[in-house]
């Protein structure tokens, strides 16, 4: 495991976009400071089932490895892995 370091925090107003690029990207978090409801619209450009991740661990303040496994198609690695058990 890693231990996991803070490196920015930015305040966004309405309409603003910001990119999320793994691994860079991959642990963050979002927190609305207005009374009123808000919305976040994610886009993404792969299919991030078959990505590893990373997760913060709060309780030790590490960082970990996981795969969502949220994907309507096989990996390609279980693809690979099904085809040489034939």
């Amino acid at each position: 495991m890693y231990k996991a370091v803070q490196v920015g925090d930015k305040s966004l107003q309405p309409g603003d976009i910001y990119r999320l690029l793994p691994p860079d990207g991959d642990i963050h978090a979002v927190k609305t400071t207005s009374q009123s409801a808000s919305v976040s619209i994610h886009i993404l450009r792969n299919d991030t089932g078959c990505i590893l991740h990373h997760q913060f661990i709060p309780e030790s303040h590490r960082v970990k490895f996981f795969r969502s496994g949220y994907s309507n198609a096989p990996c390609q690695e279980e693809e690979e892995k099904e085809h040489a058990l034939r």
